[in-house]
């Protein structure tokens, strides 16, 4: 993860703690200060990064859940990590240390991402040939908020290669609400139409219908889950090898997935969480892939862009366009040049207009204002 992704990870967890929000993602542990039982942290650190099986946790300290940011100093963590990993039975995991200010605090918080895929991690008994234990090593399961031993189940857990998480980018989005005063003028009717780039996965991944779910948020502190929801491909998808069998999306390579969803609400609800005067909306989007044990999630703020017919709408982004409407773009164009690492370009022949349409189309190749550029991916 770069350290762009794990500084926005990072800021969305401190904007929830700073509202007074909880914190609903279990790869993440807050910690309000360096805390020195450095043999407790070992085991926490150990139990948590087992249970997440080769997904990376986050460990914010300088945060602290119902109060705020607290601050630390970011020139701690060196000693205080040197001191925990030795209690581990190498390795430990991989930490990096990323210093987050919050200017409107004045402090800082140190984010630390752990690398969880040399799981399982031991700890060492620091009691071991004393009065207290002939156990030697333990192998920690975090549960919940508490950390005990792991079973022979959790254990295969770890040792069973799960589904890896794909990573989710909204392209575009549109939320609406609006009542039909020629059907039912005591509702609300709230419409959500999400395009979701996804990547990061090996070989297939299948997005069962039932394991995804929809909420947004309001007024920064009223949440909405939004119930009635569907999953589609785009036509130009769909000769990407990308299909909805079912209630299951299935994807061969990157792709689009469009998200839909509506709700319907009392129209005096909503009136009781000013939907009228929004100007913007938060949407969270979770997704379970088949053979995986925790959700994918992204999160976009909607910002409010018209009134119409009596209805509200917020959009995220630019609509994406048609997989032909590239081919044609591209076949106008006289020359494109392909952004590699360190700056370097290139020019694409006439005889490769159709692999950059095609690059277009799988998210390897963007185009902005009429010119594409190649994405450094990770």
């Amino acid at each position: 993860m770069r350290p762009a992704e794990i500084e926005l990870w990072a800021r969305s967890i401190i904007e929830r703690v700073q509202k007074k929000q909880p914190v609903e993602d279990a790869r993440v542990e807050l910690k309000s200060e360096w805390l020195d039982k450095f043999h407790q942290i070992a085991r926490r650190v150990a139990g948590h990064a087992n249970a997440a099986r080769g997904e990376p946790i986050l460990w914010l300290i300088g945060l602290k859940e119902g109060v705020g940011v607290v601050g630390v100093d970011l020139v701690e963590f060196a000693s205080w990590w040197r001191q925990v990993s030795t209690h581990f039975d190498p390795p430990a995991p991989t930490p990096y240390e990323l210093g987050i200010p919050v200017a409107d605090e004045g402090k800082t918080v140190v984010a630390i991402l752990f690398e969880t895929e040399r799981a399982p991690f031991v700890v060492q008994n620091p009691h071991f040939n004393q009065s207290r234990g002939e156990i030697r090593c333990e192998v920690p399961w975090r549960e919940g908020t508490s950390v005990r031993t792991a079973t022979r189940a959790d254990l295969l857990k770890i040792l069973v290669p799960q589904q890896k998480l794909p990573r989710l980018e909204v392209l575009w989005g549109e939320l609406s609400a609006c009542v039909d005063t020629n059907w039912d003028a005591d509702r609300v009717t709230w419409r959500l139409e999400a395009h979701v780039f996804i990547e990061g996965f090996e070989e297939r991944v299948a997005i069962p219908r039932h394991r995804c779910a929809v909420s947004i948020e309001l007024n920064q502190c009223q949440r909405m889950p939004l119930r009635n929801l569907g999953l589609r491909i785009d036509e130009s998808e769909e000769k990407a090898g990308a299909v909805v069998t079912g209630n299951v999306a299935h994807f061969a390579m990157p792709g689009v997935l469009v998200v839909e969803a509506v709700q319907a609400q009392d129209v005096k609800e909503a009136e009781g969480m000013g939907w009228l005067g929004l100007e913007s909306a938060r949407v969270d989007l979770l997704i379970r892939p088949v053979g995986a044990d925790v959700h994918a999630s992204v999160q976009v703020d909607m910002r409010r862009t018209h009134s119409q017919n009596g209805g509200v709408f917020w959009r995220f982004g630019e609509r994406i366009h048609r997989v032909d409407e590239y081919e044609e773009w591209v076949s106008h164009i006289e020359h494109v040049l392909v952004y590699g690492e360190g700056g370097n370009t290139c020019q694409i022949k006439d005889s490769d207009r159709k692999w950059a349409a095609r690059a277009v189309r799988e998210g390897r190749l963007a185009w902005m204002k009429g010119v594409p550029s190649m994405l450094t991916l990770p």
